[in-house]
């Protein structure tokens, strides 16, 4: 009877030991095969590209470089915004200024104007984080060339919010920080003036 006894407690032992085991070795391989943060971007990207490359099976990652974004010089729509005012200032100087397209283009201007310094000067904010991935494609010619692209994703990760080339991004964000810049002057400036009134003298 007790023969049985330690050996039922040996094989119990052994079972327990194995279980634990067999825990750690599921947690260890559901870490390892759990997709990074760079994983989820670069398939996102990748999905993006093969939808809107001309030559996508010609696409080919050279570099990814993740860092966060921040409101309001990075917001997508304070960069489209930026991007729509200056396509309508051209249209609108190849118009006749009396005729009623340019007045339209006048009201248009006037509005983005108006969203853009309010979007600009609001605080900074974290939305989500971007990623300037560097690749090459081969364009309508089948020549091979380089590009590069800036992706502002949502906070969970799980879509692209907007894309850039960079030149068109650092053309945006150099507007937007001009812009901000412009309006911080104007706000000290006009805080000089109003410290700078004299107060009424009310002894006579």
């Amino acid at each position: 009877m007790r023969l049985f006894h330690k050996i039922i407690v040996t094989l119990y032992s052994e079972i327990y030991s194995m279980k634990k085991y067999l825990v750690i070795i599921s947690v260890l391989c559901l870490v390892a095969c759990s997709p990074t943060r760079k994983d989820i971007i670069e398939n996102l990207i990748e999905e993006e590209m093969r939808q809107t490359l001309v030559n996508p099976d010609d696409y080919e990652v050279i570099d990814t470089k993740i860092d966060s974004a921040f409101s309001p010089i990075e917001e997508p729509e304070l960069l489209d915004k930026i991007n729509r005012l200056g396509r309508n200032i051209n249209k609108l100087n190849t118009l006749d200024p009396e005729s009623e397209e340019a007045k339209l283009y006048q009201k248009k201007i006037q509005q983005d104007g108006d969203d853009i310094v309010y979007l600009v000067s609001r605080p900074v904010d974290f939305i989500g984080l971007k990623a300037i991935q560097t690749y090459t494609t081969k364009n309508n010619d089948g020549v091979l060339i380089t590009e590069q692209v800036v992706h502002i994703f949502d906070k969970e990760l799980s879509k692209i919010v907007r894309s850039y080339y960079m030149e068109d991004w650092k053309n945006n964000i150099e507007g937007a920080e001009t812009i901000r810049k412009q309006i911080k002057e104007s706000i000290e400036k006009n805080k000089e003036l109003i410290e700078n009134i004299p107060e009424n003298n009310t002894n006579k």
